[in-house]
C-alpha cells in the first residue's frame, strides 16, 4: 500500500466501528519509551494508532504471529487495531513517535482494562536522559543545601 493510506475494507486494515467513544489515549510513545512487546487490546476495545512524527510500519499478525498485512504510516496517518488482535509497530528513524487512542461502546467500563504497558510507557533510559536526570537531582540537592545553610 501507499504511505499513510489504509487498504480498502476486506483487503487488510480494519476501521473503527460505529457507536464507539474514546476511553483513553497513550502519552506520546517514542523509541526511548516503547514497551518491549505491544499487548493485544482487551475484548471490546479498539485502538487508533496515529503517527505523530517520522515513519512507522504497522504489521497485522495472525494467531501464530505470521504477517497478515502491513502498512507504512507517516505523520497524521491513522491505523485501527481491532480487539484481541496481534500486531507490531516498527519505528523508522530517531524522531518517530505515535499515540494510540482507545475506543469502546462502554468507555467508562473499558477505561480500566487498557494495557498498562501502553498507558504508562517505561521512562527513557538513554545515557543522555539518565545523565540529565542525575544532574538535575544533584543541582536540586545543592540548591537545597545552600538554602538551608544560608537560613542558619
Amino acid at each position: 500500500g501507499r504511505v499513510g493510506r489504509q487498504k480498502p475494507k476486506g483487503r487488510g486494515m480494519p476501521e473503527l466501528p460505529h457507536g464507539v467513544a474514546s476511553c483513553g489515549q497513550t502519552p506520546p510513545i517514542t523509541k526511548e519509551n516503547m514497551p518491549k512487546e505491544l499487548p493485544p487490546l482487551p475484548a471490546g476495545v479498539w485502538g487508533k494508532v496515529v503517527a505523530k512524527a517520522g515513519l512507522m510500519k504497522y504489521t497485522l499478525l495472525d494467531d501464530q504471529g505470521s504477517v497478515k498485512s502491513c502498512v507504512w504510516m507517516k505523520a497524521g496517518a491513522p491505523v485501527t487495531i481491532e480487539p484481541q488482535t496481534k500486531y507490531s509497530l516498527q519505528m523508522m528513524g530517531a524522531d518517530a513517535c505515535f499515540t494510540i487512542e482507545f475506543f469502546s461502546k462502554k468507555p467508562e467500563a473499558d477505561a480500566a482494562s487498557l494495557p498498562k504497558s501502553l498507558m504508562n510507557p517505561r521512562p527513557p533510559t538513554s545515557p543522555v536522559t539518565v545523565g540529565l536526570v542525575a544532574a538535575a537531582v544533584v543541582a536540586a540537592a545543592a540548591v537545597g543545601y545552600y538554602y538551608i545553610k544560608s537560613r542558619k
